[in-house]
């Protein structure tokens, strides 16, 4: 159990398009004009265990008679999953709102704006996260920053 972020994790017939994704964002103008050199993987396959520990986040309410509050339960279950350490504020901000992901069949991977290529850097312009939402939207990709209600910029997945 772990974090995934290789390219071959996924399902072998959607690897050339994350690939490809990946080659467009190194060559693309506007993100070469704004100091990134591409895009980098933060996640590829998601096992379910881990999108359970995602779903948990910012759900449970602490109760008087559990012998631990939900933040400490939401922080085992991380743990568990082999993810990392999180934080109080983490353990109540949502971050999955459903346990039927294309993560989890490897039909998706989470992407964004990389200034060394291995990291994705969380406080890119929104310029940035549009240009990385074009190169989606032209290998056919359903893009997170079009979900209805709760969008998610770096989720690039097979329709």
């Amino acid at each position: 159990m772990s974090l995934h972020h290789d390219i071959e994790s996924l399902d072998p017939s959607f690897q050339p398009t994350c690939r490809a994704f990946l080659a467009a964002a190194v060559s693309d103008p506007t993100l070469k004009r704004l100091g990134y050199v591409g895009a980098a993987l933060n996640e590829t396959w998601r096992e379910l265990v881990t999108q359970f520990a995602y779903a948990m986040r910012g759900r449970l309410a602490a109760r008087p008679e559990d012998d631990f509050s939900s933040a400490q339960w939401i922080e085992k279950a991380f743990i568990k999953a082999g993810l990392w350490q999180l934080g109080d504020a983490e353990t109540k901000t949502p971050v999955t709102w459903t346990l039927d992901s294309k993560h989890i069949e490897r039909l998706a991977f989470d992407a964004g704006p990389s200034k060394d290529g291995k990291s994705v850097d969380w406080n890119a312009p929104a310029e940035a996260w549009e240009a990385l939402h074009q190169i989606g939207l032209k290998l056919g990709l359903r893009c997170g920053a079009d979900f209805k209600g709760k969008k998610d910029s770096p989720h690039f997945e097979r329709p």
